[in-house]
């Protein structure tokens, strides 16, 4: 990549991380696979265990003068998610290689975690740590789940067809509308400038709403299509408002 002066840009090594109950799962690989800058996210509520592991990894890190960031987030899903690929999403516009590490959080947070590089087109290394030992986690005081890393390995990073903006706007725009006949659909559309008025057809703008928008995305799942009669309405369905949530476009109303 060259930037604006004309000189190329050398890439950082980013990793992203949830920090929960490991210390060693987390800082080893980062170390060993010489990243350059950390995102640790963390939850806004933490125990007296998960705050002693997040004290020693930004101690372990400080010794070895490597740049982090904490995030502090809730436990709701979806905005762990949207959290993640708001990160995954600003890195690679950067130009930077993006390593995510699915070992080292809680359950929720790896799932999270994992859900945020399939939803994020572009180069990304997710990679999974085993420890060398599991501790008794019968003692209260042990300061971490494991000990040592093992073994690192990188996984294949799928990806789901999310949606384009277009859609994903289009998705907003239902869920605000909620279940309503074509035509106020489209008055919608054409007032956020997502359908505009073009071609000699006088109804372009229906054929757009149906062939972009409609028949894709009920084939999809994302909206249905209800007929009585003459009358005809649409709406989002439940998976279309749960694609919204993961893109960060709406509120978890749960």
């Amino acid at each position: 990549m060259i930037n604006g002066r004309g000189l190329q840009h050398v890439p950082d090594r980013v990793h992203i991380a949830p920090a929960f109950l490991e210390i060693d799962r987390l800082v080893l690989p980062f170390l060993e696979m010489k990243g350059e800058r950390l995102h640790l996210f963390t939850f806004q509520r933490q125990n007296k265990r998960s705050k002693m592991c997040l004290e020693s990894i930004c101690s372990a890190l400080d010794r070895e003068r490597k740049s982090y960031e904490i995030h502090r987030t809730d436990s709701e899903i979806f905005h762990l998610i949207t959290a993640f690929k708001r990160i995954i999403k600003e890195e690679l516009g950067c130009g930077n290689q993006v390593f995510v590490n699915l070992s080292s959080g809680g359950h929720l947070q790896t799932v999270a975690a994992f859900m945020a590089t399939c939803a994020s087109p572009g180069a990304i290394t997710p990679y999974f740590a085993y420890p060398k030992r599991l501790n008794d986690l019968t003692k209260p005081a042990a300061p971490q789940n494991s000990c040592g890393v093992e073994e690192i390995i990188t996984l294949p990073h799928f990806t789901i067809n999310a949606p384009d903006e277009d859609s994903l706007h289009f998705l907003r725009i239902l869920a605000e509308v909620g279940e309503a006949d074509k035509k106020t659909v489209l008055n919608s559309c054409q007032s956020e400038g997502l359908i505009r008025h073009q071609g000699k057809s006088r109804p372009y703008g229906h054929v757009m709403l149906e062939n972009k928008f409609i028949r894709p995305m009920e084939k999809q799942g994302l909206m249905a299509v209800t007929e009585n009669g003459r009358r005809c309405r649409v709406q989002i369905t439940e998976k279309g408002r749960d694609m919204l949530l993961v893109n960060g476009l709406m509120e978890d109303s749960a």
